[in-house]
């Protein structure tokens, strides 16, 4: 939902059509890539789910790098506020605004949380068409519960 929303926030850098559409989640696509990864490797890839990396930015963090054959540094949970040119790419100017505010893996800039607009029609549809391909990813991402229940909601049009 969140992708969702923030996609819809920057609208105007979408061109043409700016409207949110399944396809423009990259969702499809990340099942598709892990699916393949997967056949390729013998291996289940390594998914990190946003939420869980903004509770426990640690654990998550550390279970990537021993996955990955990585060391952890703690330094890694922590970055000065601004723009990175070498690793923002060129869309940095467009999305990235809140993100250089940030110093470390937080939800709220200043104590401000994000705002968001309700869902619309529209939105809810794409939230319909990718939610079942977010639920496959998070049921692999680091940290999550395999015991626990599915995720499968679908909240009423106007309400988040």
């Amino acid at each position: 939902m969140d992708m969702i929303l923030s996609w819809d926030l920057k609208s105007t850098n979408h061109g043409e059509d700016n409207s949110t559409g399944g396809d423009s989640t990259g969702l499809h696509s990340l099942v598709q890539l892990f699916i393949e990864l997967r056949k390729q490797t013998g291996k289940v890839p390594v998914v990190v789910d946003v939420d869980m990396l903004l509770d426990n930015p640690q654990h998550v963090l550390s279970a990537m790098s021993t996955r990955l054959g990585l060391p952890y540094d703690p330094q890694q949970l922590t970055w000065p506020a601004g723009p990175k040119p070498n690793i923002d790419g060129l869309w940095a100017s467009y999305w990235y605004d809140y993100v250089h505010q940030t110093t470390g893996f937080q939800r709220t800039v200043g104590g401000t949380k994000k705002a968001y607009s309700r869902l619309s029609e529209q939105q809810l549809e794409v939230y319909r068409e990718v939610l079942p391909f977010y639920e496959m990813l998070k049921s692999y991402a680091i940290g999550t519960d395999s015991m626990a229940r599915g995720l499968s909601h679908c909240p009423k049009p106007g309400k988040l």
